[in-house]
C-alpha cells in the first residue's frame, strides 16, 4: 500500500543548479509538397499533443495535422469549398487552442472582397466545422486568433476604409465558443498615426486582460506598440510604444511582434532594422502602468539578418526562436533561459534544424510542461518540420515575490489520490508533478477546487507538485510516495 506525504516548501527555492535541453529528432509533419508547407503554426491539445497548421501558397488552401503515437497523422484540408485563404511567406492563417478546442482564423481572398473567418475543432484538430464569419467589412487583412481558457476565441485583424485607406487593428470577441462574434472595436486608437499596413499583428487573450500588439506607422516611424483591455476586449484605453529603436523607414517591413506574459509583465519580441541590419529585439512592459522596461537586441554584435521571432515560456523559463540568414544559409535559431530575461540575453543561440543548408523559414513555437515545441518551413525539402526540446534536469522554478504557499493538500497521508485546493489562483492555472530529477510524470489544468489527482500509478519516490497561473502566482510542494 502506498502512502503519500506532502511537505510545504514555504521558504525554499526549487531550482536545479544546472539545466540542459534534450532535443528530439526532427520530424517531417508533411512531406507532400502538393499539400503546401508555407508559414506553419503549432499549438497543443489537452493531452499535450502537437497540432500543426500551414498554408499552400499557390492555391490558398489550409491544412492541419495532429501528432500521433508515431509521427503526425495525415493532413486534413480545413479550407471550405469555394473559399481561398490569404497565404504568404510573411503572413497567413493563425491558430490557437484551449484544451481540445482548436481555432484557425484566416482572411479570405481576394482582399478587397473576402471576409475574416474562423473554423473550429472540438476534438483536438481531428475534424473542423464550417466557417464562422468574424468581419462584416471586406477591406481587411491579417487575422490572428487567441483562445481564452474555456474555449472563447478573440480575433484581431487589420481593417481599412475602402481602397485600403486608414489601416487600424480591430478586435472581435466571442461569448459562445466561436458561434458568433461581437462588433469589432478599434484596438489601436491610442497609437499616433496609423498601423503599418503590411505588418501582421498579435493578440493574447487572458482572463484578466487582452493584449493587442502591432507595428505602428507615425509618419514612417515604425515602432512596435502594445495596447491592453481589461474589460474583455471591449475597449483598449491603455497603450505604449514598447520599442525604443525609432526605426524610420519609408515602406512597410512586413513583419510583426509576438509576446507572452509573466505575471504583470509583457515580454515581447520583434524585428527592427534601425541598426542597419534586421535584428531580433526583446522588450518588456508593465501591464498595469504600461511603463516600458528593457528594450534591446537579443544578439548584439551579430551581422546576420534575423526575422520572424516567436517567444514562448512560463515564469522565468523562456525561449525565443527566429529565422536567421548568414553566409548563404537561412537557419532556425533558438535561445533559452530558466532565469528570465537576463539568462536569455546571455544564452548562446543554437541551430534547431539538423541540416544547415538551403532555406529554413518562418518558425513557430509553443511551450508547456517543460517542453518547447517548434515548427518551421523547409523550402529545400518542401515540407513542414517539427522538433521538440525538453528541459532535462530541474523544472526551472525560481523563488520570487509571486510564490505563494497557500495550497491545501489532503488527505495526508493519502491512498492513490490527493486533493489540491487553492483560493488565489486564476482559472488558467496548470499543475505539474515532477520526479526529483525534473522529469514530468503528470500535468493538466487546475479546473476546479478542490482538484482530485489520481497518483496511484506513480512509483514510490520523491516528487514535486507545482501549480502556476497566468498571473505568475505559483506554489511548490514536495510529495513522497511510499
Amino acid at each position: 500500500m502506498k502512502k503519500i506525504i506532502l511537505f510545504t516548501l514555504a521558504c525554499c527555492p526549487f531550482i536545479a543548479a544546472a539545466q540542459s535541453l534534450n532535443w528530439n529528432s526532427a520530424t517531417i509533419v508533411n512531406s507532400d509538397p502538393t499539400l503546401g508547407y508555407t508559414r506553419p503554426k503549432v499549438t497543443l491539445t489537452k493531452a499535450n499533443k502537437a497540432v500543426v497548421m500551414w498554408g499552400k501558397a499557390n492555391n490558398k488552401e489550409v491544412y492541419v495535422a495532429r501528432q500521433g503515437s508515431s509521427g503526425f497523422n495525415s493532413p486534413v484540408n480545413i479550407t471550405p469549398s469555394g473559399v481561398t485563404a490569404f497565404v504568404q511567406n510573411w503572413a497567413g492563417p493563425s491558430m490557437d487552442a484551449s484544451g481540445d478546442t482548436v481555432f484557425v482564423a484566416f482572411k479570405a481572398q481576394p482582399e478587397d472582397e473576402g471576409l475574416v473567418y474562423v473554423v473550429r475543432s472540438l476534438d483536438g484538430g481531428a475534424t473542423f466545422g464550417d466557417t464562422v464569419r468574424v468581419s462584416s467589412e471586406n477591406w481587411s487583412r491579417f487575422a490572428e486568433v487567441s483562445v481564452m481558457p474555456g474555449g472563447n476565441p478573440v480575433v484581431t485583424y487589420m481593417e481599412f476604409d475602402s481602397n485600403f485607406v486608414d489601416p487600424r487593428y480591430v478586435v472581435a470577441t466571442s461569448a459562445d465558443a466561436g458561434a458568433s462574434f461581437s462588433t469589432p472595436v478599434d484596438g489601436s486608437l491610442t497609437a499616433p498615426g496609423e498601423v503599418c499596413d503590411c505588418c501582421p499583428g498579435f493578440i493574447l487573450a487572458q482572463p484578466q486582460r487582452t493584449i493587442l500588439m502591432f507595428r505602428n506607422n507615425d509618419n514612417n516611424l515604425r515602432d512596435i506598440w502594445a495596447t491592453v483591455s481589461t474589460d474583455g476586449g471591449n475597449s483598449f484605453p491603455q497603450g505604449t510604444d514598447i520599442d525604443n529603436n525609432n526605426w524610420m523607414i519609408n515602406s512597410c517591413p512586413s513583419t510583426g511582434p509576438n509576446a507572452i506574459t509573466n505575471g504583470d509583465s509583457l515580454l515581447a519580441v520583434w524585428m527592427s532594422g534601425a541598426s542597419g541590419y534586421s535584428r531580433i529585439n526583446l522588450g518588456k512592459a508593465d501591464l498595469n502602468t504600461m511603463n516600458t522596461g528593457i528594450s534591446t537586441e537579443l544578439t548584439p554584435g551579430s551581422t546576420a539578418n534575423q526575422n520572424y521571432p516567436k517567444i514562448a515560456g512560463r515564469g522565468d523559463t523562456l525561449a525565443v526562436v527566429w529565422q536567421e540568414s548568414a553566409a548563404g544559409k537561412t537557419n532556425i535559431m533558438f535561445a533559452w533561459s530558466t532565469t528570465g530575461i537576463s539568462g536569455l540575453l546571455n544564452n548562446t543561440p543554437t541551430i534547431v534544424n539538423p541540416v544547415s543548408s538551403g532555406a529554413k523559414l518562418n518558425p513557430d513555437m509553443i511551450y508547456k510542461n517543460g517542453i518547447f515545441h517548434i515548427v518551421w518551413q523547409d523550402n529545400v525539402s518542401q515540407a513542414v518540420a517539427y522538433r521538440s526540446a525538453q528541459i532535462s534536469s530541474g523544472i526551472g522554478i525560481a523563488e520570487g515575490p509571486k510564490q505563494k504557499a497557500d495550497l491545501k493538500l489532503y488527505p495526508n497521508p493519502a491512498m492513490g489520490y490527493v486533493n489540491v485546493s487553492s483560493a488565489n489562483l486564476t482559472p488558467d492555472a496548470e499543475f505539474s508533478i515532477y520526479t526529483s530529477l525534473g522529469a514530468e510524470v503528470l500535468s493538466g489544468l487546475h479546473t476546479e477546487t478542490p482538484l482530485r489527482l489520481d497518483v496511484s500509478s506513480l512509483p514510490a519516490g520523491v516528487y514535486f507538485i507545482r501549480l502556476q497561473d497566468g498571473a505568475g502566482t505559483f506554489a511548490v510542494r514536495k510529495l513522497i510516495i511510499e
